[in-house]
């Protein structure tokens, strides 16, 4: 073969996710093997079924195991364990009964003349077999009795072929003690593959041969099939997810096997009676497997299939092409023949590139199979992972959050250190590379972590604890703990805080620094506020900001102005506030964006106050827009501000002042619920010109005036005091809200009341007023909302009704929408107020009592109460009413008494005492008048009961007196 092309490769210890595992098989791992050549050993006699572990899914490879114990495992290797099932019973040796479990193991390795026994007819099953024990049985068991005896007999002449054979190899033999479970699996299986003796000569010319058989082929009937793996399922659709072809044949795989990682390999299998493979390993002694990533020089070279157009890609360059990868070392020759495969697609080596990571066969001492792959997704390194949703959210190049979504492919598989491993395994700050393949996601992990202090930084490399680690062109960096994730600078002073701290690196597959994590800078996020104060002697800086005003030291830099895409910066205070008065007496104000070291001092500060401030430094892209117009409004049904016909989006965490030279925080919710149109003042927004993102809003006095100047209206659910009083309320398209109760406004909210109030720059509730309020509480006027009225009706069949969404209440119409909020008032039959309960425009009928308000614009409703007809009375219809109202010329109380069957007199209540309010009344016409004499003023709330003829009570109701 023309060794004309060579290639430069490094021998270093890596694990593809695809092909560095040796062996393939169903899984079958142990917790508590750590040696891997016992692993592999008893992978292959897991398969087999000649010996197992334990439920708990350990070995216990330190364990004892008994001369029964052994027995069973040494009459399975032999082919011959499913006949020894059915010869329990009686056996030759006095200490086994009949009924014992391994009676006819014991027999049948007996007949076999794999034991002897102890002699004097005991086997002593349950006593540890020894190491010369257990050899000489297997020796016996391969056919090699006679050979040992002729070399000495026991133990002697059986240690001896069992080193000869390599039975013993990998396992230290000490002859008298108890062997250990671990290095029986380790000598059976090295005898898996050792030709047996048999006899070859008999009567008088009795000889014993070496024959080409094995335990695995003649006893336990596998086929071993050797050859190259030249197409798996994923290069191949004529192959089923369970088929791999070994040079030029397929055969199929039990399931379990993940064939896909001998792609181009040397291969050792196992194929059973069933015509399926069952093991696979590399043939390790044909062929060596490098894994490593290509370096930049590959791109200056250029092959073609064609051995007479062998070249450069540089024409600048001469001699023999060569491949390199990153730390190679070692030159090996490139067969002519040799395959390439990227991305598990057939190619040729022009189209290898630099920063591929290839799986590299090595057979003979040339290259004869390449598997490259060129990651969709590269030093993706783990912020978090959600196992339920299948997803795992990383940092980028950038520093920026991302998320792989594993549902977007049909399936997936995680590989870390050449093993399959589940979503839950990856942890934060694995590294992970990711391509997609036929609708999979292959995904190598990465975990690689170095953790020390940082004594040095020197252009591209960090030293910890005083080993050095190149720097990967794709890192990020954090110096504190997250919070902030940035790009790698190539600038060694930005890190001068980080030396002698702690630091953690992760390693990418190159072994460089791909990610950098210590906490010597801020400690918080973007913190946004106004300047109210600076002192330059001192270097101090008080700021208003998360609700109070605290006074910083200041230990950083200044980002002043942000011109032609460049912050003007300065490392001290002086020259920028030189002049200010001291923090004790200044009143001007400056909207700042700033951040904390770990001691709490401010290292950034980004002042805002200028019109220049439109993208900057770690602060992304704002834009400084100034409102003095009546064009800015805050909708409560969205979301959103409106500015001069532009939409912006509040961020989740914007920062609001209702002030710049007296501020206080508003929330957002005060501000959006205002629904307000903001025609006087300015107001000022910081956002992302991307996206309009609104990080922070500034009002002054005038505009947050206009802001306050609107009421909320919402229901009360629930009412109560736990170091403060406060109120749950729902209100028209808003979830359930708490506010604090201030003011003094505590005596007017229960619960089932609709009210009317504000929301001060704390986002506690003032100026409460009721509205209608129900059955229990209502009122005769609604006060403080000039775009809100009141409705309040006794619903009939006759003049109200309600169709669909529209609802008729005194002659005008109104509509529900998907907004509007429906509670209904529960009344016992006494007529006293008892629950409220969330419920649907749909359940209102005819002849129910409604209370509420309508927006006046548009009569559409925002909140109501429906209060179901009476139950006091059998008799009583679902059209009655009673209703009442104030004769102020007579100080009486007028009673009206509607579709009362048998209604003949009422008497009226005080609502509170319950005392009388004069005596019995006959009805007239359905009315009464009853006197509360000379001074007496409007009661406001009563209780009615009406009477028949014979004194019967038909109808006690809470009554509002008109």
């Amino acid at each position: 073969m023309k060794k004309a092309k060579k290639l430069l490769i490094t021998l270093l210890v890596l694990t593809f996710v695809l092909s560095t595992v040796s062996v393939g098989f169903a899984a079958t791992g142990f917790s508590d093997v750590k040696d891997s050549k016992l692993a592999e050993a008893l992978t292959r006699l897991t398969t087999l079924n000649i010996i197992n572990g334990y439920p708990d899914g350990t070995f216990k490879p330190d364990n004892a195991i008994t001369r029964a114990e052994f027995a069973k495992i040494v009459v399975t290797a032999v082919g011959v364990g499913s006949a020894a099932e059915y010869a329990k019973g009686i056996t030759q040796f006095k200490d086994v009964p009949a009924d014992y479990w391994a009676s006819g193991y014991i027999k049948v390795a007996s007949d076999m003349k794999i034991v002897n026994g102890r002699g004097n007819g005991v086997f002593d099953p349950n006593a540890n077999v020894t190491y010369a024990e257990a050899i000489t049985m297997i020796v016996r068991a391969l056919g090699y009795e006679p050979k040992a005896q002729a070399l000495g007999g026991y133990p002697g002449g059986y240690l001896a072929i069992a080193a000869e054979k390599d039975i013993t190899k990998d396992v230290n033999v000490v002859n008298t003690l108890a062997a250990t479970r671990g290095d029986i699996a380790k000598m059976i299986d090295n005898s898996l593959e050792v030709n047996l003796m048999e006899q070859t000569g008999y009567g008088t010319n009795t000889t014993y041969e070496e024959v080409n058989k094995t335990l695995l082929e003649n006893k336990l009937s596998m086929t071993v099939v050797k050859g190259q793996v030249t197409a798996t399922p994923d290069t191949s659709s004529a192959l089923k997810s369970t088929q791999i072809k070994i040079d030029s044949k397929t055969y199929d795989v039990i399931s379990g096997i993940d064939v896909e990682k001998f792609l181009g390999q040397s291969v050792k299998a196992w194929e059973n009676n069933d015509n399926k493979i069952i093991y696979i390993e590399i043939d390790t002694d044909n062929q060596e497997t490098v894994s490593d990533v290509l370096d930049q020089n590959t791109d200056d070279l250029y092959y073609s299939d064609a051995a007479s157009a062998v070249g450069y890609k540089n024409s600048s360059l001469t001699g023999t092409p060569r491949l390199y990868v990153t730390n190679g070392d070692t030159e090996y020759d490139v067969a002519d023949n040799v395959v390439v495969y990227i991305n598990k697609t057939k190619k040729s080596l022009s189209d290898l590139e630099a920063g591929m990571y290839a799986n590299i066969v090595i057979t003979g001492n040339e290259v004869t199979f390449v598997d490259a792959y060129d990651w969709d997704g590269a030093d993706m390194v783990v912020t978090d992972v959600n196992k339920s949703d299948e997803t795992i959210d990383y940092y980028n190049s950038n520093g920026d959050t991302d998320t792989l979504d594993l549902t977007d492919a049909d399936s997936y598989k995680i590989t870390l250190d050449g093993k399959e491993i589940s979503l839950s395994d990856v942890k934060p700050y694995d590294v992970l590379y990711y391509v997609e393949i036929n609708n999979k996601y292959i995904i190598m992990d990465v975990r690689n972590s170095v953790e020390g202090k940082l004594t040095k930084v020197k252009n591209a490399t960090v030293y910890i604890d005083g080993t050095s680690y190149d720097v990967s062109d794709n890192a990020i960096a954090t110096l504190n703990d997250g919070k902030d994730v940035k790009a790698w600078t190539k600038d060694a002073s930005d890190y001068d805080d980080a030396v002698n701290a702690k630091v953690m690196v992760a390693l990418d597959l190159k072994g460089e620094v791909v990610f950098f994590s210590t906490d010597v800078k801020s400690t918080t996020n973007d913190i946004y506020g106004v300047v109210t104060g600076v002192s330059t002697f001192n270097d101090q800086i008080k700021i208003y900001a998360n609700g109070e005003k605290v006074t910083y030291d200041f230990n950083g830099d200044v980002y002043y102005d942000y011109v032609n895409s460049a912050w003007k910066t300065k490392d001290n205070l002086k020259d920028i506030f030189d002049g200010t008065p001291p923090i004790e007496t200044n009143t001007s104000a400056i909207p700042v964006m700033f951040r904390l070291d770990k001691n709490g001092d401010i290292s950034e500060l980004y002042l805002l106050d200028n019109n220049n401030v439109v993208a900057g430094l770690d602060l992304g892209k704002y834009n400084n827009s100034l409102s003095s117009s009546g064009a800015l409004v805050f909708d409560k049904d969205k979301d959103i501000i409106k500015l001069a016909g532009t939409t912006y989006y509040p961020d989740d965490n914007i920062v609001i002042l209702d002030s710049a030279t007296d501020p206080d925080s508003v929330a957002w919710e005060s501000v959006k619920a205002s629904d307000a149109t903001v025609t006087h003042g300015t107001i000022t927004l910081f956002y992302d010109l991307d996206n309009k993102n609104v990080k922070f809003m500034i009002f002054d006095d005038d505009s947050y005036a206009e802001v306050q100047a609107t009421n909320k209206v919402a229901i009360v659910t629930d009412y109560y005091y736990d170091g403060d009083w406060k109120m749950d309320v729902k209100s028209y398209s808003d979830s359930t809200t708490t506010y604090v109760v201030k003011n003094g406004n505590k005596s007017y909210v229960k619960k089932g009341d609709i009210v009317i109030f504000k929301v001060n720059a704390d986002g506690d509730a003032t100026n409460i007023q009721r509205a209608y309020i129900g059955q229990d509480y209502p009122s005769s006027s609604v006060t403080g909302d000039a775009d809100n009225i009141a409705i309040s009706a006794t619903l009939d069949g006759n003049t109200t009704k309600r169709d669909g969404a529209y609802l008729t209440v005194n002659g005008s119409v109104y509509k529900f929408t998907s907004d509007s909020i429906v509670y209904e008032l529960k009344i016992t039959d006494n007529g006293a107020y008892d629950t409220i309960a969330s419920s649907s425009y749909t359940k209102i009928l005819s002849g129910y009592t409604v209370y509420g308000l309508a927006d006046n614009d548009n009569n559409e409703i925002e909140v109501m109460f429906y209060v179901k007809p009476g139950k006091s009375s059998s008799n009583v219809p679902s059209t009655s009413s009673i209703s009442a109202a104030w004769d102020s010329t007579n100080n009486a109380v007028n009673v009206t008494v509607a579709n009362i069957t048998g209604a003949y007199a009422v008497r009226i209540y005080d609502y509170d005492s319950g005392a009388a309010l004069g005596g019995f009344t006959t009805l007239s016409s359905g009315t009464a008048s009853i006197s509360l004499g000379t001074g007496a003023v409007n009661p406001v709330f009563i209780t009615v009961k009406v009477y028949d003829n014979k004194g019967n009570v038909l109808v006690t109701q809470k009554v509002a007196v008109q």
